[in-house]
């Protein structure tokens, strides 16, 4: 007992003290992951702030070796053998150890949720699955947290698993994540509301419910949610120290201009649980928002090295080497960043414009072509994402004077646009005075077509409405014969 209240108020040298006699059993368990904790905290002490030199990052001690021999021959505390081998870079091994673990207790969701933290990338992940235990419901509640892409077997996963769990907040807010990292925000904003209309002090993916609102820029709901969170009698209060609620408090801070309070909340998730990399990355996109390019590559790199497949920081340094006008670097981050998240345009787009700024047309040309296979149409951010693909195809075409090309591109943005009546205004009024342009100056000369386009224009509040009018009164004047509304 003493020992466990030791544990409880954070005393661990103390609480290992206190347990070292007992030599089996949950005690023995305790008393070695105590000590554990007690080495780390030391080791966090000593370190210095989230930002210091990464040479000063926590070292693993012979104290840590000399514990995990200890761990190594106890197959009932495999878990924190896995813990300690990540500590050590032994990040193969800590999965083995993870995957004895399950088969032995597959019941223990922390062990599957640090199995999912180790591994790296969808091939790995088919090589782990057929270790793990095939009876039972929880390898398939794990191939949906890991997966979270909308694929044909993950949906399918999910739709079984509902079947089983009609009620599970859980599976609904996988189907959230899901949504997020497709982007399609609408559903998982909608997902995220019921399920905290459910349960209103869920801490749980808050975090991400909160990037959610931050991206729409949904100010009143922010605002809102970090009320709730932030401390108080009508709040949550008593989870303000987490740091899922911290990061929600970082993005409210964020978009209320505050960067400076932003990173305080940011550092302090990280105080909270070093292993909340997301951290360092949104800590990342404050220092580029305040102008400290230095401390914005090294948040960047230090979520780069706790997780070389976070895309979100690649991409980060892709921006930020771009403002600085070190292009090659910014090349190499923005590759790195598409090859792992190929589907998603922003990437394709900002790799195309730094190609552009190279000097490198072509490449740029292809790169945006990519970028338009993964457009959604008229669903990106404000409903613009593939009229932007298509305008910039148009410009880069026309540079090159690839004028065909350029009006092809031309025609078909301002086809989607006034199909769905609520393209940009003033992008479709430049793109009808440039279509109108070329059907009179090409050698076909399609009159009938060019003054359909002035026509369209005309009746458009916008400054090309003049030339319009003198371009029409030019096409009455070369064919006398035609006339227009």
């Amino acid at each position: 007992m003493v020992g466990k209240a030791y544990f409880d108020v954070k005393e661990y040298d103390r609480a290992s003290i206190a347990l070292k006699h007992i030599l089996k059993g949950p005690g023995r368990f305790l008393g070695l992951y105590a000590r554990f904790l007690a080495i780390e905290k030391r080791i966090n002490d000593v370190s210095g702030p989230p930002l210091a030199s990464r040479d000063h990052q926590r070292k693993f001690t012979t104290q840590h070796h000399d514990l995990l021999k200890i761990f190594n021959h106890l197959l009932t505390h495999l878990i924190i053998s896995s813990i300690l081998l990540s500590r050590g870079g032994y990040r193969l091994e800590a999965i083995d150890a993870l995957v004895h673990s399950i088969n032995l207790h597959q019941f223990n969701w922390s062990a599957w949720k640090l199995l999912q933290k180790l591994i790296e990338g969808a091939d790995e992940l088919e090589t782990v699955i057929p270790k793990l235990p095939r009876d039972g419901f929880m390898s398939r509640f794990f191939f949906v947290h890991a997966t979270l892409e909308p694929t044909p077997p993950a949906m399918k996963v999910v739709e079984e698993l509902k079947e089983l769990f009609p009620s599970s907040l859980f599976l609904k807010s996988q189907q959230a994540l899901i949504a997020y990292h497709v982007r399609d925000f609408d559903t998982a904003e909608t997902i995220f509301d019921s399920i905290y209309e459910a349960d209103t002090y869920r801490v749980e993916d808050v975090d991400t419910y909160s990037n959610i609102l931050y991206v729409m820029d949904k100010r009143a709901k922010l605002t809102a949610l970090a009320q709730h969170y932030a401390g108080g009698i009508e709040s949550a209060g008593g989870d303000r120290m987490r740091p899922e609620v911290c990061c929600l408090l970082g993005n409210y801070w964020s978009l209320s201009g505050e960067h400076e309070k932003a990173i305080i909340e940011f550092k302090r998730a990280l105080r909270l649980d070093p292993g909340y990399l997301s951290a360092w990355t949104l800590m990342g996109h404050e220092y580029v928002e305040m102008k400290n390019t230095y401390a914005a590559i090294e948040s960047y790199r230090r979520a780069i090295d706790a997780n070389s497949k976070d895309y979100r920081a690649w991409y980060g340094l892709g921006q930020t080497y771009e403002v600085l006008d070190m292009l090659s670097y910014s090349l190499y981050y923005y590759q790195q960043a598409t090859a792992l998240k190929p589907y998603d345009t922003r990437m394709w787009l900002a790799l195309a414009q730094v190609y552009e700024k190279l000097g490198r047309r072509r490449e740029a040309r292809m790169t945006t072509k990519r970028a338009l296979m993964n457009a959604q149409p008229h669903t990106g951010l404000g409903g613009q994402e593939d009229f932007a693909v298509l305008l910039k195809l148009a410009e880069l075409y026309d540079a090159d004077g690839m004028v065909a090309e350029a009006a092809k591109y031309h025609k078909k943005f301002i086809d989607e646009s006034l199909e769905v009546d609520r393209g940009p205004s003033a992008a479709l009024a430049k793109s009808l005075l440039y279509l109108a342009q070329y059907e009179i100056w090409t050698p076909e000369r399609d009159f009938s077509s060019a003054r359909e386009y002035l026509t369209t224009l005309v009746r458009m509040n916008v400054d090309e409405k003049e030339d319009a009018k003198s371009l029409l009164r030019k096409l009455q004047a070369a064919d006398p014969k035609s006339t227009h509304t």
